[in-house]
């Protein structure tokens, strides 16, 4: 955040004192009105630098929310990251293993497979609680891009949620498991869903934060 060097508020208290002097000349001068340009001067002075905590405190706020909101992100990708890691391999034993031993595998990824639609649906609520956020910061070329990727990782999430649910549901156990090995295994399609997540909290957010820091510093 950009702060006030006492060299700088000296010459904003001489340029305030100033103006309130020409002001009481001029007040005497033309309607023969007595100030105290002194008085005045110290109350402007006050009311400018009030003013400028203000805004300081102001941009601190928004640094700080910031900060709690990627805090939040890393921890629900971790979380999905480390539900995903037990999921992983009961999928990749589907292959080669009997009908019945399909079914029991099943059977023991249940609580799993709750587990990661539950932390999806965690992972999801925080990251629209941050798109909010950002809407409500100033309007800058860097808050647009951040908007612009936190929608795209939303859509992406919301889509992972709608199809995971889908084939959840499936009564045909042979087809859940099919669709479970394509695209846990097969395709990598959650592979591939997990990176782009982890990369946009871990590298995105922290670059987006790094820079907007940079910008208000200036």
């Amino acid at each position: 955040m950009k702060k006030l060097s006492t060299l700088e508020l000296v010459i904003v208290g001489f340029i305030l004192l100033f103006i309130c002097l020409v002001i009481s000349i001029i007040g005497h001068s033309l309607f023969n009105i007595n100030t105290d340009f002194l008085t005045a001067g110290a109350t402007l002075f006050a009311a400018v630098v009030a003013m400028l905590l203000f805004e300081d405190w102001r941009d601190q706020h928004k640094v700080t929310l910031m900060d709690a909101f990627h805090l939040d992100l890393r921890e629900n990708s971790d979380v999905l990251f480390k539900t995903y890691l037990k999921i992983l391999p009961k999928v990749m034993s589907f292959n080669g293993s009997s009908a019945q031993g399909a079914l029991n595998i099943l059977d023991d990824l249940k609580y799993d497979l709750s587990d990661f639609n539950d932390n999806l649906q965690s992972l999801n609520k925080v990251i629209i609680d941050y798109q909010i956020f950002t809407m409500n910061l100033e309007s800058t070329h860097l808050i647009k891009g951040q908007l612009e990727d936190i929608e795209r990782i939303q859509s992406l999430i919301e889509a992972t949620i709608a199809a995971f649910v889908a084939f959840h549901y499936s009564p045909n156990p042979d087809a859940f498991i099919q669709v479970l090995y394509s695209s846990f295994v097969r395709q990598g399609k959650i592979d591939t869903f997990i990176s782009t997540i982890k990369n946009f909290i871990d590298i995105d957010t922290r670059k987006f934060y790094m820079d907007y820091l940079n910008k208000k510093g200036q």
